[in-house]
């Protein structure tokens, strides 16, 4: 999000709900030990009250820790972490959470959905997240015969990913960024009830900042009949694009009015950092 309509997002959001005590600090934890565990501590104690679930009612589970933690000083943002729910097998949703240099008052949630399934998310002081579209679907890419054992799929997925190359335009004037792969992925999963065999979750981001998710499947039943999926999720606001080799393989516009909406499967939107901590289950 640009430094001018956070600012404006920011001031109209202040405006439209009340004021909530500051969170109090644990009494029982222990203290940090350094600047970035403290990040973190901020930061886990503000997604404990982001909840996802199916449209069905069934909760999901969040990934405990965060995938990666990051900052981004080009762009002002702090404090930055990417979360994900859905413990078994593909998450079906990721969450980035960040503050702006500008304004600490806030944080700066980008959500992005990627499961065929429906997942809803209530986050504190903010609309409901509802997407109505899933808009993801793993298409087959060309790759080595499926190995037999999970060191061997690891060192395969990681060949794939390093054949795409992504890049967006942003501000400012609509500027060419190319965006960095980090090497290792940022998650690993299976889930042979879905037909995926392994998988993992790699990230395009500018500097360490999260733009693109890339997620590399084996999908079938067994190494011998598995064939090589991809699909790309969006964590920016960008025009994003992503290739294979010379092929472009996936893209996305800029999102509506940079935030998107609601209804939409990617939707970037705040809540107070001052929100008060969801009342604990009897």
């Amino acid at each position: 999000m640009t430094n001018s309509l956070l600012h404006i997002a920011a001031i109209g959001l202040a405006l439209s709900i009340p004021a909530f005590p500051a969170l109090a600090d644990d009494p029982t934890s222990t203290a940090p030990t350094s600047e970035a565990e403290a990040k973190i501590r901020v930061a886990t104690q503000h997604i404990t009250q982001c909840e996802a679930t199916l449209t069905t009612g069934k909760p999901l589970d969040r990934i405990e820790k965060p995938l990666i933690t990051y900052g981004d000083p080009v762009r002002q943002n702090d404090n930055g972490t990417l979360w994900a729910w859905g413990r078994t097998g593909r998450p079906k949703c990721f969450l980035e959470l960040y503050q702006s240099d500008e304004n600490r008052g806030f944080w700066i949630h980008a959500v992005s959905l990627t499961s065929t399934d429906l997942v809803e998310m209530r986050a504190p002081l903010s609309s409901r997240w509802t997407p109505k579209t899933p808009a993801f679907k793993p298409a087959p890419i060309t790759g080595p015969a499926v190995g037999d054992s999970e060191r061997v799929r690891l060192r395969q997925m990681k060949e794939i990913a390093g054949r795409l190359k992504a890049h967006e335009f942003w501000d400012p004037d609509n500027s060419r960024y190319e965006l960095r792969l980090l090497i290792q992925p940022v998650h690993r999963y299976a889930d042979p009830a879905a037909g995926i065999l392994d998988g993992t979750v790699f990230v395009f981001a500018h500097g360490t900042n999260p733009e693109i998710l890339v997620l590399i499947e084996a999908a079938g039943p067994d190494p011998a009949s598995a064939t090589w999926k991809l699909a790309a999720a969006r964590m920016g606001s960008a025009e994003l694009h992503l290739a294979l080799g010379d092929e472009e393989v996936w893209s996305a516009p800029r999102t509506p009015n940079v935030v998107g909406r609601p209804e939409d499967p990617y939707w970037l939107f705040l809540s107070r950092a001052d929100a008060a901590p969801a009342p604990a289950a009897p």
